[in-house]
């Protein structure tokens, strides 16, 4: 353990020097050597039984206090645009990984439970946001505010429960493909409730033609993608496989693909995550079924869970920056105030059983409690959420920092619960 906390701190000292001396490139990379030597430090909390991400946001909170007393020359870390995208491309080779290691076979037989959960999951958190949060917490009956509030607490985030998860091998398990499939519909079904609180604080009126276009756009997303990655897909992989079928090919096939689908989904207003999840889903059973297909050709691959080997050093190699940096936008101190810390707390309260109960209609076999909050996270999604509601002067910069603490609450206590009750499920079986 000495070796490490030296480490840290000589890092911390040539970060502080190069702050003040060193150009933005040279300060990055020593931000990144930060990150990473914290990402090392966050594996401690596998000592007592959680998961690397709650180790990671945590310290990414941590980061953020000292950042406050401008200690170290981390004043610029926490809002920097290099390190957001940097995590950007965290969340979306995570959700590659788990789209590469899914099938949509699996996600759509969760479909029926999958709509269930989300269906209960959005209109629960929306109805207590509106008429419980805005009117008795924040003493407000502004219907915009309401709206808005509502809509935040009805979004899922995929990103940290699926990690969990996957630490926990338990990706084929069919909660955690449910928590999958309606994450999805959650984020659709949020995207068309932003649109509707936007149009309302722009216009001062709701607009159907505008709803209806976003959600023609997603539809024709999800149908497009879906039909390139049935019938175009196979075609050019197996075109290029002739040209040149090793893994460097494969991988960039994938990454190709993957940043394709991210793009368009951010410019029809869903999140990044869905475009590389949905890449991942399609790739996943179309290039090993293709290599197969090349006549005389024998490939190196044996299963297609190979192609998850292939992209998750990629995965290992941003997703910490991911989690550590969503931990560095909660500015605990100076938003530390009894008000602030007051709602935070309460909203927090409802957003977790808002989304606990979405699981409450599933059969026996199914372990709602893993269901429920497994939805419960808002993490990036919520975030964007937040920005929005600060950029339309929705909300304050106190409600503001109230709900960021929401956020990595929520956030926070998902490892935990999800590992407790997966540890218990485990030893019901066994």
């Amino acid at each position: 353990m000495k070796k490490p906390l030296i480490l840290m701190i000589l890092l911390l000292s040539t970060t502080a020097y190069a702050s003040s001396a060193g150009s933005y490139s040279t300060n990055l990379l020593l931000w990144l050597a930060l990150i990473y030597a914290v990402a090392i430090f966050a594996r401690a909390s596998d000592k007592i039984g959680q998961p690397n991400v709650l180790g990671q946001l945590i310290f990414g909170v941590v980061i953020s206090a000292i950042a406050s007393f401008s200690i170290f020359g981390l004043t610029n870390i926490t809002h920097n645009d290099t390190l957001s995208f940097f995590a950007e491309l965290g969340s979306i080779f995570l959700l590659l990984e788990i789209g590469l290691e899914s099938s949509l076979k699996d996600i759509s037989s969760a479909g029926k439970h999958a709509v269930i959960v989300a269906v209960i999951g959005v209109l629960v958190p929306f109805v207590l946001g509106f008429f419980i949060v805005v009117p008795y917490i924040l003493n407000s009956h502004n219907t915009n505010l309401q709206l808005f509030i509502g809509s935040m607490l009805a979004v899922t985030s995929t990103g940290i429960s699926v990690s969990v998860f996957k630490e926990l091998n338990m990706l084929k398990n069919q909660a955690c493909k449910i928590v999958l499939a309606a994450s999805v519909i959650d984020d659709i079904l949020g995207l068309v409730l932003l649109s509707i609180t936007t149009g309302l604080t722009l216009e001062g009126t709701i607009n159907p033609s505008s709803i209806g276009i976003n959600i023609i756009n997603v539809a024709l997303f999800f149908l497009i993608s879906i039909a390139f990655g049935i019938y175009i897909l196979p075609t050019i992989i197996r075109f290029l496989s002739k040209v040149n079928s090793n893994s460097d090919t494969i991988i960039l096939i994938i990454i190709v693909f993957c940043f394709s689908l991210s793009y368009i989904a951010g410019q029809i207003g869903l999140a990044f995550i869905i475009g590389a999840f949905l890449a991942g889903l399609m790739l996943s059973p179309q290039l090993f079924k293709q290599f197969q297909q090349i006549k005389g050709k024998k490939h190196f691959l044996e299963n297609d869970h190979q192609l998850e080997y292939l992209v998750a050093p990629y995965g290992k190699i941003f997703t910490p920056i991911f989690f550590i940096y969503a931990g560095m936008q909660v500015d605990i101190l100076n938003t530390f105030n009894y008000s602030t810390v007051k709602i935070a707390i309460l909203i927090s309260f409802i957003a977790i059983i808002g989304k606990v109960v979405a699981g409450i209609f599933l059969p026996k076999n199914i372990n709602k409690w893993l269901v429920g909050f497994g939805m419960v996270p808002r993490g990036e999604i919520g975030l964007i959420f937040a920005i929005a509601g600060l950029q339309l002067k929705i909300i304050n910069h106190e409600l503001f920092a109230a709900l960021l603490l929401m956020i990595i609450i929520t956030s926070i206590i998902t490892p935990i619960v999800l590992t407790a009750l997966t540890k218990r499920e485990m030893r019901r079986e066994s």
